[in-house]
């Protein structure tokens, strides 16, 4: 089967869905603190042919990574180039207990009054 384009729907949804070594790498950089590698590897996501932005939730395990080993700098970057946080981002904060990485949060945007999801009431309750 073949796009409009003449090519397979196969390389369509090569070029707009991240490779899993791209997600795999992702992961590992952030969860050891890799900044710099991080950075890099999602510039090469964004540079993909096409990278279709609902595709983004699949990069979102590299940030609760990097949450979960209160890799601030890397969780920072993250923030800066788009992510967004979530319950799954403020779960892990709030268990260790991580007063910087919470104010990582708050420093991009984060609305500690905020619900947290169905049923969760905010992180200050």
């Amino acid at each position: 089967m073949t796009s409009s384009t003449g090519d397979s729907v196969s390389d369509d949804i090569t070029r707009t869905t991240p490779p899993t070594n791209i997600l795999d790498s992702l992961q590992e950089a952030c969860a050891h603190g890799r900044t710099e590698e991080a950075k890099e590897i999602l510039d090469r996501w964004k540079n993909m042919s096409n990278p279709v932005p609902r595709m983004a939730h699949l990069l979102h395990p590299a940030l609760q990574a990097a949450v979960r080993y209160d890799h601030l700098s890397t969780v920072s970057m993250m923030l800066d180039e788009g992510f967004r946080v979530s319950y799954q981002e403020v779960r892990p904060a709030l268990a260790n207990r991580s007063m910087a990485m919470l104010q990582v949060f708050l420093d991009h945007g984060w609305k500690i009054n905020q619900i947290l999801g169905p049923s969760v009431a905010p992180a200050l309750t």
